[in-house]
């Protein structure tokens, strides 16, 4: 029922902090692909989140990049929905995974329309087929979306931001994690 964990952990990088132009040229996949062959670290262990306005910015060279990425196997993510230049338009174009709502409406869930939203927001994310989330920072917040059969949470409430290095160390612990499994795995088979 609603939230289900997910047995590999994922690094997400929210591109709004870059400048537009440094996430718009023509070496960002070949760049990204470079730092997986020296890292060794699998794509699928990579969240990308992307705003509308940084992907206005050209947005046929954007939806080439994303597909690009998701191609790879990273999980790209429309962040800050419900915010900006949010469009119906931008959820049926991009190649997405997940959409993750503004936090400013989950903050608020319990006053004024903030839960309607909230509630239409996950709906219309899960009819097409994208995993719904963003900034839980408490448990009534979890709660009411798992009422709601949200089927991805982040915020706060589970881990605040850690440095890159940090991360790293998180992704390649996991990336052994998996190894491990999946020897477990193999043993377990006749």
């Amino acid at each position: 029922m609603g939230l289900k964990p997910r047995p590999s952990r994922t690094a997400s990088i929210n591109l709004d902090v870059l400048p537009a132009r440094q996430f718009l040229q023509a070496n960002t996949v070949k760049t990204i692909a470079q730092i997986f062959a020296e890292t060794g670290l699998a794509p699928d262990a990579l969240e990308i989140e992307i705003t509308e306005s940084i992907a206005m910015t050209d947005v046929n060279f954007t939806v080439s990049i994303l597909q690009q990425l998701q191609q790879m196997g990273i999980q790209i993510s429309l962040d800050d929905f419900g915010t900006g230049y949010s469009s119906l338009w931008s959820l049926k174009s991009w190649p997405l995974n997940n959409l993750k709502i503004d936090r400013s409406f989950v903050s608020d869930l319990m006053e004024g329309c903030n839960g309607a939203i909230v509630k239409v927001a996950i709906a219309l994310g899960q009819g097409m087929n994208l995993r719904v989330a963003e900034g839980v920072e408490t448990i009534e917040q979890l709660e009411f979306l798992q009422s709601l059969k949200c089927d991805m949470a982040q915020g706060y409430l589970f881990s605040k931001p850690i440095p890159a290095a940090a991360a790293t160390q998180l992704c390649i612990g996991n990336r052994e994690w998996k190894k491990e499994e999946g020897r477990r795995n193999n043993a377990k088979d006749p």
